[in-house]
């Protein structure tokens, strides 16, 4: 099944969970056909289902990278996702430091989504969403 998901969101699933294994195993010429097919493998058949996603609007794209993530911080915490929103003036302190595990004195020193995605538009302006 052919993956059905602007390039833009898949690259930003797999800057932030890879945290740029990707471009560094490209860079340094390691095979990374197995990451790929994984990447494929886990937008078309793993929830939330990128492949299948139709929510384009800037607000569809940032629950589908929560929905990748998870909702604990909502869920559990009432709190916004560092996944989403770290570096930006949204981010809050708290992480999950490892699977269930939060820690409400961490903070989160990855690029979240929102923060990468607005970088990506201030360089290319032909990223746009479909308001």
């Amino acid at each position: 099944m052919p993956i059905d998901t602007p390039k833009i969101i898949e690259g930003e699933l797999i800057a932030r969970d890879l945290r740029f294994a990707f471009i560094a195993a490209r860079f340094n010429d390691f095979v990374v056909e197995p990451l790929i097919r994984g990447a494929v493998d886990a937008l078309n058949n793993c929830p939330p289902f990128a492949g299948r996603w139709t929510d384009w609007t800037t607000g569809g794209v940032l629950t589908l990278w929560l929905l990748y993530n998870g909702t604990g911080y909502e869920d559990h915490h009432h709190e916004a996702s560092p996944y989403d929103w770290g570096a930006t003036n949204i981010e809050e302190w708290g992480k999950y430091v490892r699977d269930g595990v939060w820690s409400a004195h961490v903070w989160d020193t990855q690029l979240g989504c929102a923060a990468m995605l607005k970088g990506m538009m201030a360089i290319d302006p032909s990223i746009k969403f479909s308001e």
